[in-house]
C-alpha cells in the first residue's frame, strides 16, 4: 500500500457520511491501493485483505455502495475488472517519482485514452454464473442536446464538492482551480433512466425550468460527485416520487425568489454569488433553504399601537395624612417593638443598629406598618434586604399577614 493525504473535508462530507463506517474506511484504503492515476484491479478478495482484513466485512457491496455514491467507477475492459477514482490526482500530492509514471491498468473507457470494447461491471462481479451486461457502467449523466452539451457549460457554473469533500470554485480566470469535472463518458446514460431510482434528468430539468430564469447557475452535466447529495435528499423529501419531486420544485422556487440565491446582491467589486443545484442539495444548505434563510428581508411590520393601562392608585398607607396616621400610631410602636425584639435574634448587631434601629413606626393602615426612613438610600437598601424578613417577623407576632410601607418625608416607597 502507498502513502495517501486525507484532506479535512473527507471528515464533514456529508455523502460520504451517509455510508457506513467500513465503507468510509475501504474508500481511504482505496487511495492507498490505487496507482498513480488512481486506477486498481477490481478484486473484492484481495482488497478486503489488504484494507479490512480482520473485518466480517463485505467488500464488493461495499465497493458498490461507493460507486452508487459517485466516490469510485467500476468499468471493465476486455476480460479486466478495474476501479477508478475520479480526479484522484488532483486531491492526491504525488511524490516527483510518481508524477513521471504511467498507470499500466488500462483507462476508463471514453476519457480519450483507451478504445476498447468494454463493459460494465456486475454487482457481484466474481460470481461465475453472472454474464458481463452490455452497458457502459458510467456513473455521469449528461443531459440531452436540447439543454446544451457539457462543454458548453462555462466554467463559472461550477460550485463543486470534489469525490474527497473538497469545496471548489472556479476563480473566473481559469487559473488555480482544483477538481475540474471529469470529461463526458463516450456514450452518457439514457435521459429518462432515473439513476438508483433518481429521476436526476427530470430533478435537472425542474432546475433549469424554475430557478434557472430568476438568475441561478444553469446545471447542463450531473458528474458523479453530486448524485449522492441528490439522491439522499430525494429519499428525505417525501415517501412517494410525487411528495418528493413536489417538495424539489419548492425548493427551487425559494432559491428563484431569492435576490441573494440569484445574483441580485452586489458584493462590492465581486461578481454575485448565484445558487447551483449541488449548492442546495448539500444537506446544510438544503435545510436553510427550507427554513427560509435566503427570503428577502420583508418590509417592516408597523407595531399595533397598545394603549398605556391607567396607573394603579396609591395605596391608602401612602395617602393618610398626619391625623390618621396619628390615630394608629400607638398600635404601629407596640407591634414594631415586639418585631424588632424577633430581628435582634436575627440579624447581627451592626446590621441592626445601621439599617433597623433607625425605623420609626408612624402608622398601622390597612394592615401595612408604616415606617419613616431617613432617605432614598436608606429605603431601597432595608426594602431590597430585610423587606421579606421583616414581613415574616410581623407575621410571627399577630400571626396574620402584615404588609410594610417605607415612607420618606413626602415621599412614599412601596415595600
Amino acid at each position: 500500500m502507498r502513502t495517501r493525504n486525507i484532506r479535512p473535508g473527507y471528515f464533514t462530507n456529508d455523502v460520504l457520511a451517509s455510508l457506513p463506517p467500513l465503507d468510509r474506511i475501504l474508500f481511504t484504503a482505496l487511495w492507498c491501493l490505487a496507482d498513480c492515476e488512481g486506477r486498481l484491479e477490481d478484486r473484492p478478495r484481495r482488497i478486503k485483505a489488504e484494507a479490512l482484513p480482520y473485518d466480517d466485512y463485505d467488500c464488493d457491496a461495499g465497493l458498490i455502495r461507493l460507486r452508487d455514491a459517485g466516490f469510485i467507477v467500476r468499468y471493465r475492459v476486455g476480460e479486466g475488472a478495474y476501479i477508478v477514482i475520479p480526479k484522484f490526482r488532483d486531491h492526491q500530492y504525488l511524490s516527483a517519482d510518481e508524477r513521471k509514471k504511467h498507470s499500466e491498468i488500462p483507462a476508463q473507457p471514453g476519457t480519450g485514452d483507451l478504445e476498447a470494447t468494454t463493459h460494465a461491471v456486475p454487482d457481484d462481479h466474481e460470481a461465475a454464473s453472472v454474464a458481463p451486461r452490455d452497458d457502459h457502467g458510467s456513473n455521469t449523466v449528461v443531459l440531452p442536446k436540447s439543454h446544451g452539451s457539457a462543454s458548453e457549460v462555462p466554467r463559472e457554473d461550477f460550485d463543486r464538492t470534489t469525490d474527497n469533500g473538497q469545496r471548489t470554485r472556479d476563480n473566473g480566470e481559469l487559473q488555480g482551480v482544483r477538481g475540474d469535472p471529469s470529461p463526458a463518458p463516450a456514450e452518457p446514460a439514457p435521459a429518462s433512466a432515473p439513476v438508483n431510482g433518481v429521476p436526476i434528468v427530470g430533478i435537472v430539468e425542474a432546475w433549469n425550468a424554475i430557478a434557472v430564469p430568476s438568475g441561478a447557475v444553469a446545471c447542463r452535466k450531473v458528474p458523479d460527485a453530486w448524485k449522492g447529495a441528490i439522491r439522499a435528499r430525494w429519499l428525505e423529501a417525501g415517501s412517494t416520487d410525487d411528495d418528493r419531486m413536489q417538495a424539489f420544485r419548492g425548493q427551487f422556487e425559494a432559491v428563484a425568489a431569492s435576490r441573494l440565491c440569484t445574483g441580485r446582491v452586489e458584493h462590492g467589486d465581486r461578481r454575485p454569488w448565484r445558487a447551483s443545484l449541488d449548492w442546495l442539495v448539500k444537506a446544510g444548505n438544503w435545510a436553510k433553504v427550507a427554513n427560509g434563510n435566503y427570503q428577502d428581508r420583508p418590509g417592516l411590520i408597523r407595531a399595533v399601537p397598545v394603549t398605556p393601562s391607567p396607573p394603579a392608585p396609591e395605596p391608602a398607607w401612602a395617602t393618610a395624612g398626619i391625623d390618621e396616621l396619628g390615630a394608629t400610631v400607638l398600635q404601629a410602636r407596640e407591634l414594631w417593638q415586639a418585631a424588632s425584639d424577633l430581628l435582634r435574634a436575627r440579624i447581627d448587631g451592626k446590621a441592626m443598629a445601621t439599617w433597623i434601629a433607625p425605623l420609626d413606626p408612624i402608622g398601622l393602615v390597612d394592615e401595612v406598618l408604616v415606617l419613616a426612613v431617613a432617605d432614598e438610600f436608606a429605603a431601597r437598601w432595608v426594602r431590597d434586604n430585610y423587606c421579606d424578613l421583616i414581613r415574616d417577623v410581623l407575621y410571627d407576632v399577630r400571626q396574620s399577614h402584615i404588609g410594610l410601607g417605607l415612607r420618606i418625608l413626602a415621599k412614599e416607597v412601596a415595600a
